[in-house]
């Protein structure tokens, strides 16, 4: 797990806003994923339709997820667990000529 996705690093970021911000501002880091499994968040996802075609886990920063980066492995072994279809895996083609 990357260090950014710790409960630890959002208790330790919170500290910090709270004593960066003026007095009587309230500023509160909400982490409800946090506990779940990249399988469960894509099941969860699901129940609530979210729209995973506008969605992905790439680290190439590309228009599109390479499909290959640790980022989109994840991503695609998170929807194959679920059992869902993962709506940026397209089917290969074969053209006929």
């Amino acid at each position: 797990m990357y260090p950014d996705n710790r409960r630890e690093f959002f208790t330790n970021y919170q500290y910090m806003l709270e004593s960066a911000l003026p007095p009587r501002t309230k500023l509160q880091i909400l982490t409800p994923l946090i506990d779940l499994s990249r399988t469960e968040i894509i099941r969860l996802g699901e129940r609530y339709k979210v729209p995973f075609e506008l969605t992905w886990s790439c680290y190439q920063g590309a228009e599109k997820p390479c499909g290959r980066c640790y980022g989109c492995a994840n991503r695609t072994a998170g929807f194959i667990e679920a059992g869902l279809p993962d709506p940026l895996i397209l089917p290969i083609s074969s053209s006929k000529a």
